[in-house]
């Protein structure tokens, strides 16, 4: 019986339904241009296997190279460590993403080869990690949300917490 109250336990806190999706619609980027975060099993910072991983990319002169991350991972020792390693970053502030609350830091991600606006947002048993250059935090942090859990339309306004500026 214990076993059985368990198992139904589990069951009965389901992650978002993002987190199997192959793609994400992640709205317009500033310009206009549609962004898109689509599934990677290539991400070599991932440690757990129910972790997940997303590569952003909008149509522009970017379109052929990731513009960003979006990352689920399974809380837990040295869950973030392979993250963390390929980033420099500067001192952190609190911000809220929707109804995600976390920390932003302005860091060169050596994954995305790029300065990018970095947002770590804790939930019950996962934390949500988005990396993306400072002009697209809109679609950084929509994507932030789905993987959450959290409803946002593609096309609502997201407005950005993070100052871009500092």
């Amino acid at each position: 019986i214990a076993a059985s109250a368990l198992f139904v336990s589990a069951c009965a806190t389901r992650p978002s339904t993002a987190l199997t999706a192959s793609s994400l619609d992640l709205g317009k980027s500033a310009e206009g241009d549609p962004c898109r975060a689509n599934r990677t099993d290539d991400d070599p910072t991932l440690q757990n296997k129910f972790d997940a991983s997303f590569v952003m990319t909008c149509r522009s002169v970017t379109a052929s190279r990731s513009v960003g991350t979006i990352r689920s991972v399974v809380d837990g020792p040295a869950a973030m460590s392979g993250i963390e390693r390929t980033l420099s970053c500067g001192q952190s502030s609190p911000v809220s993403v929707g109804v995600l609350q976390g920390l932003a830091r302005r860091c060169y991600d050596s994954f995305l080869h790029s300065d990018a606006v970095v947002i770590v947002a804790k939930g019950p048993d996962r934390s949500i990690v988005g990396s993306a250059a400072p002009a697209l935090v809109q679609p950084l942090e929509r994507g932030m949300l789905a993987l959450a859990g959290a409803p946002v339309e593609p096309q609502s306004a997201v407005r950005p917490s993070v100052n871009v500026e500092q």
